[in-house]
């Protein structure tokens, strides 16, 4: 705690003296006002800067979420370093990078159907969406691989969307897109204004 204590001395002068220096005491007494106003405004800066509503209420170190569905997990989030915020919408920060492991269907052979997708940080609003930044690499369960500076990913519906541009690779080629939109298993995905030629399943790209 900053402890700011404040003292006042007065002495008493002769009339005469009062008179002769009381240009000089207005100056003085703008001079303190002036300096009062500057210690209010660099106070509530601190304040401002030391406000609990914007420090994180908690934090964790590798930190692992897991959200299951009639007992089965379908979505896994890890994170290295998850800042807790609390306030009107409680939110989790990722500023150290995250991984988000999407779980679809048993296929066949007994494999699991998983979508992956990494970042160098997200926003989590937990049970509503997350909002990745910087390298977000998107890997469906089929290999296709999505690389982006942007990507949100709306938990509710299971959808992933972006405005950014997106570099796609499948089987050995690079194609090029202005934007996403798609279900986060990939069972359905479009693309906006895609440079190339791709072969996709017509149920993916109408």
């Amino acid at each position: 705690m900053i402890s700011h204590n404040t003292y006042q001395k007065c002495n008493a002068a002769p009339k005469g003296v009062a008179l002769l220096f009381s240009y000089s005491t207005k100056f003085v007494l703008l001079l303190s006002i002036l300096f009062m106003m500057s210690c209010e405004n660099d106070m509530n800066e601190v304040r401002e800067l030391t406000n609990p509503s914007v420090l994180p209420e908690l934090e964790m170190d590798g930190m692992v979420m897991e959200y299951t569905e009639n007992g089965k997990v379908n979505v896994k989030v890890e994170a290295t370093l998850a800042e807790i915020y609390s306030g009107k919408k409680e939110y989790y920060n990722f500023p150290k990078g995250v991984v988000l492991s999407l779980y679809g269907e048993v296929k066949e052979n007994g494999e699991i159907e998983t979508s992956i997708m990494k970042a160098d940080s997200a926003i989590y609003f937990k049970g509503e969406y997350l909002e990745a930044y910087g390298n977000v690499e998107l890997t469906g369960y089929d290999g296709v691989l999505l690389q982006t500076s942007f990507l949100n990913w709306d938990e509710k519906n299971r959808w992933v969307s972006t405005t950014e541009k997106v570099y796609i690779y499948e089987n050995g080629m690079k194609k090029t897109s202005d934007g996403l939109e798609a279900k986060d298993d990939f069972s359905y995905y479009k693309f906006v204004n895609l440079t190339g030629t791709i072969s996709l399943d017509a149920k993916k790209t109408e």
